[in-house]
């Protein structure tokens, strides 16, 4: 899947509760948040209807300040988002070989 489709993908897909659960809640690393509500929502959904194939999740580095997130029915592109404003750390998907690739970045990593 394109790398474009994967961004439209996030801005229309709504984060899900663990099944049995009424929110997702979730307190570490920012980016270990972040990668969390991806494999969540795109890559182990409890509906497989909704896993993307081929998405890869990069290694998590624990980077960001801990933060703790409830989310229960929410825009994941907009979660993502919060997180970047909250923690300076921006995310992308991106090809590679095996397939497309989510990853987060710190700031200095992008200049």
């Amino acid at each position: 899947m394109p790398v474009v489709e994967l961004n439209s993908t996030a801005s229309q897909r709504i984060t899900m509760p663990p099944e049995g659960k009424q929110a997702d809640v979730i307190k570490a690393p920012a980016e270990t948040v972040m990668k969390h509500l991806v494999r969540r929502n795109l890559v182990e959904a409890t509906e497989p209807g909704r896993n993307i194939a081929d998405l890869i999740i990069a290694p998590d580095k624990g980077r960001g300040p801990v933060v703790e997130v409830t989310t229960r029915y929410r825009n994941l592109e907009d979660e993502l988002n919060e997180l970047l404003m909250r923690s300076g750390l921006s995310w992308s998907f991106y090809e590679y070989r095996e397939g497309t690739v989510f990853e987060v970045k710190s700031i200095r990593e992008e200049a």
